[in-house]
């Protein structure tokens, strides 16, 4: 499918008004004024992802040679993956094209033995249990509803009656990593819209400018946006954007989907933080105005790469083109950001943010999804809040589900956040979210 006909048929078949977009259950969910919003969440399961993606979320909790214990150091030297350092992890991703069974099964023997290990050694802080258990979930269904049963902050005293929907986000490593899963990317956006008939979610579609050269239903990324936004029923609701995955968001191929979510009013959430997972690759092909360029991602390092191609200035020129475009700076720079903020009083990717949110031209926003769990970084989030209104107006909620999962005590951290930003719970939870998604 080409740009033109893409456009045209978007035009035609794509309304403006973002309602539209709600099944009839989230819709009714979101005019009760008691009603919550989680805008970054996932619920994507083994079957859309590779095992060098679960080590990579893992890495950390799972880092337990570091530790010092000689005991622990030992253990983990006996198993095959899990005593892999993230360079090597990588390299085998860059050489899989899929995982077999066997792999599956080593990494989930090697899980649970990393479990005994926390529990014997009392190793706290991180909670490998419940991203296993995520692991062990037979579908996305079923990872959903456990953020219901056991993170969500209605299981809290203070939200127990509230109303929840989330926004949940897909991950393309099909196209990111040139990976086959267990279910095509056809098949995660077909499931996510038949759980949509029973729960109450807003589907981001995950985007890549490099789907643009596929072809047929199955594969091309025009026909696929079509086929999640067209349909009557149950409609995907925004995008999302996963630039470390080895792309730009100004690259061209991307243009017509920007187009249309500027003029249909479809929200865009893109991740600015977190770098952990990303290409491998050290250059890039783009495609600009004149054809197809190699760009070399600056940085000596994966991460600096990674942190590069998540960076917000790398929205402007997109802005600047569709300064229509609702954008959701996803983990508002992440954890990492902020602590530069705390040691030196600024962070230039930060501040870049800022200005963006404040831009008049702009219609940007931020959520504090991953670093909700870092609690040495609310006051900081807290004190931004009381003295730029302008910020707070454009800041929203979201805990990363589930891959937060191994960093801690998800529901127990929200509690300590939500205490602590107790005079913003309507702005961070509701009203702003309601904003970016929905005017």
């Amino acid at each position: 499918m080409t740009p033109e006909q893409f456009l045209e048929r978007a035009r035609a078949e794509i309304s403006d008004d973002p309602k539209t977009r709600l099944t009839l259950l989230a819709k009714t969910m979101m005019e009760q004024p008691d009603c919550l919003i989680d805008i970054h969440t996932h619920i994507f399961d083994k079957k859309c992802l590779s095992v060098g993606y679960i080590l990579l979320r893992m890495a950390k909790a799972l880092g337990l040679k570091a530790l010092g214990i000689e005991a622990v150091e030992t253990e983990v030297d006996r198993m095959e993956l899990l005593s892999k350092d993230e360079p090597e992890i990588y390299d085998d991703i860059a050489a899989k094209e899929e995982d077999t069974d066997e792999d599956w099964a080593l990494l989930e023997k090697e899980l649970e033995k990393t479990i005994d290990i926390h529990e014997t050694y009392e190793l706290f802080g991180f909670n490998v249990k419940d991203g296993y258990k995520v692991l062990r979930k037979k579908n996305m269904m079923e990872i959903l509803d456990f953020y219901h049963e056991e993170f969500s902050i209605t299981k809290l005293p203070a939200f127990t009656n509230h109303k929840m929907v989330l926004g949940i986000l897909q991950m393309d490593l099909e196209t990111g990593w040139d990976f086959k899963p267990k279910r095509g990317f056809r098949q995660q956006v077909r499931e996510i819209k038949e759980i949509s008939k029973t729960r109450a979610i807003l589907p981001y579609f995950a985007v890549d400018p490099r789907r643009a050269e596929k072809n047929g239903p199955d594969e091309n990324l025009y026909e696929l946006f079509l086929e999640a936004f067209t349909d009557k029923d149950n409609p995907f609701f925004g995008v999302k954007c996963y630039p470390a995955l080895g792309y730009l968001p100004s690259d061209v191929r991307l243009d017509p989907i920007f187009q249309i979510c500027a003029e249909k009013n479809i929200p865009v959430l893109t991740h600015c933080g977190g770098e952990a997972v990303s290409t491998f690759e050290k250059k890039i092909m783009v495609k600009n105005e004149t054809g197809y360029v190699q760009f070399e991602i600056p940085g000596d390092t994966r991460d600096l790469r990674a942190r590069y191609l998540n960076e917000p200035h790398n929205w402007e020129p997109v802005l600047k083109k569709y300064n229509n475009l609702k954008l959701n700076l996803g983990h508002f720079g992440g954890g990492s950001t902020w602590k530069e903020y705390v040691k030196d009083g600024s962070s230039a990717r930060l501040d870049k943010i800022f200005e963006l949110m404040r831009n008049p031209n702009y219609r940007v926003w931020g959520d504090f999804s991953y670093s909700i769990i870092e609690d040495d970084l609310f006051d900081l989030f807290k004190q931004v809040l009381d003295v730029n209104d302008d910020i707070l107006k454009q800041s929203l909620y979201g805990t990363d589900f589930w891959v937060v999962l191994p960093a801690g005590d998800l529901l127990k951290k929200q509690e300590i956040f939500l205490d602590k930003l107790k005079d913003y719970h309507d702005p961070l939870l509701r009203s702003n979210v309601l904003d970016y998604l929905l005017k």
